[in-house]
């Protein structure tokens, strides 16, 4: 697998992963509480789109198959969690967005969605 210094260069993996989300953590964070979680994560962006924030990383792998497998396996998880991510896969190149839409604002979910999408990688 290849990867510029954005990108995850980790293996896919079929991990058990399942995904515990509270309603409570839907609400947007304050911006001490979001630097605090966006910490803890490594290679993911925080970007604004149409005044909402959300949570972006771009996953290379070796073929356009391995970036299939991985957006069905993701579209599971998160189908099971009833949360759906922006995905763009295109060749080899998996984009994942992690948002919110009516909290506008980043939220605690968010931070645990983007950290179950890294469960999926060695």
């Amino acid at each position: 697998m290849s990867a510029d210094n954005s990108d995850s260069n980790a293996k896919p993996k079929q991990p058990n992963v399942e995904i515990a989300l509270l309603p409570e953590h839907d609400l947007p964070l304050n911006l001490e509480q979001r630097d605090i979680l966006l910490a803890e994560l490594s290679h993911w962006k925080l970007l604004e789109r149409n005044k909402v924030e959300l949570l972006q990383r771009v996953f290379i792998f070796e073929t356009y198959s391995e970036a299939l497998n991985f957006t069905y396996r993701l579209g599971e998880v998160s189908q099971q969690a009833g949360r759906y991510p922006t995905l763009i896969t295109a060749l080899q190149k998996v984009t994942v967005m992690w948002h919110t839409p009516d909290a506008g604002l980043l939220t605690a979910n968010d931070i645990v969605l983007a950290k179950n999408t890294d469960k999926l990688f060695v």
